[in-house]
């Protein structure tokens, strides 16, 4: 091999690695622009799990705070019938 092919040759070799790097580059800025779509939607995700959590508080306070008037209003209840009921004479 004359000093004009191994040129040739060596030419070819630094061609095909540049394409392949320009191959590589492309593949990465793809991936890193699908790494950023992923941070977006987790932190959506994340945000919208706080809210739903938040919500979901808010519901249980209100549900404790029902229950408690039920159970006030159960009482009263209980307190008037027993007002209206006649004593046994029996006892």
């Amino acid at each position: 091999m004359n000093a004009e092919e191994r040129f040739t040759r060596i030419e070819n070799s630094i061609q095909a690695l540049v394409e392949i790097q320009s191959r590589h580059e492309s593949q990465l800025e793809k991936q890193s622009a699908g790494i950023r779509d992923l941070i977006v939607v987790s932190r959506t995700l994340i945000d919208a799990q706080q809210s739903a959590d938040k919500t979901i508080n808010q519901l249980i306070v209100t549900v404790d705070r029902l229950a408690s008037t039920v159970d006030q209003l159960s009482v009263s209840v209980n307190t008037l019938v027993k007002s209206f009921q006649k004593p046994n004479l029996n006892q």
